[in-house]
């Protein structure tokens, strides 16, 4: 945690993009999602903090994001919005706290729009962060939107699998209560962190059609943002998150 006090209150973002972001965000009252303002700012390890250095640094600049869209839909031809910490009117959609961590919006060449609601984790524990609780309306859903294999939503609701689960349902209703004409939820995860990803193939195993939850790592993305206006926050985020050798001792 970086200390309490002014000087600290920038500290914790890599680019002046990030914090126009994060202000920009504490700004709004109405967005979804959960922000909590003393982990935003003081976490190092959070993988809230952490989302606002990626999708909050691209957000002023979309298109910078097209070629990793387009790993998930190759037909995306441009990235059209970007938010931190977004969910749609909760009264639309089960009447929850469910958000996503970051939400990119994508125009086909057709030009319709699909999205990718994103859940983004780092160095939290699965089951200790997880979701506690699963109420009715989400089981509901599971059950009759036939998206999920029969029963599914008892095998989902354990620990470790709900958060993923929630998300991917999220998505799932975002596209039958818009013009949206595609949507999936994007797991998204260090490279090598073999739990994040395990949890997503679990969850993914329990739908009709694989593709309404995909995997993605930080690696992959940073990777395709090869754009040289981005190339110091690029080696910041790596240097940051993402070169873990100076601990691999520990391990």
């Amino acid at each position: 945690m970086l200390p309490v006090g002014a000087e600290y209150a920038e500290a914790n973002f890599l680019t002046p993009f990030v914090v126009e972001a994060v202000e920009a965000r504490l700004a709004q009252a109405n967005a979804g999602g959960l922000v909590d303002e003393d982990r935003l700012r003081r976490n190092l390890l959070s993988s809230q903090p952490m989302c606002f250095n990626l999708f909050g640094h691209l957000q002023a600049d979309p298109a910078a994001l097209l070629a990793w869209v387009q790993l998930q839909r190759p037909d995306a031809a441009g990235v059209t919005r970007v938010e931190v910490e977004w969910a749609p009117p909760k009264e639309e959609h089960f009447g929850g706290g469910s958000a996503f961590d970051a939400f990119v919006e994508y125009e086909l060449a057709s030009g319709e729009r699909g999205f990718l609601g994103i859940e983004c984790k780092y160095a939290e524990h699965l089951p200790k962060t997880d979701v506690k609780n699963v109420r009715p309306p989400y089981k509901d859903f599971t059950a009759a939107s036939g998206r999920w294999k029969p029963d599914a939503a008892v095998r989902l609701d354990r620990t470790g699998l709900r958060q993923f689960w929630l998300n991917t349902l999220l998505a799932q209703s975002r596209v039958t209560k818009s013009d949206y004409v595609e949507g999936r939820c994007i797991v998204m995860a260090c490279e090598g962190d073999v739990a994040a990803h395990q949890a997503a193939d679990d969850v993914r195993g329990e739908l009709v059609d694989e593709g309404d939850l995909a995997w993605s790592s930080y690696e992959d993305l940073v990777a395709t943002a090869t754009a040289e206006r981005h190339a110091g926050w690029r080696h910041d985020f790596v240097e940051r998150y993402l070169e873990l050798s100076p601990t691999a001792h520990l391990a």
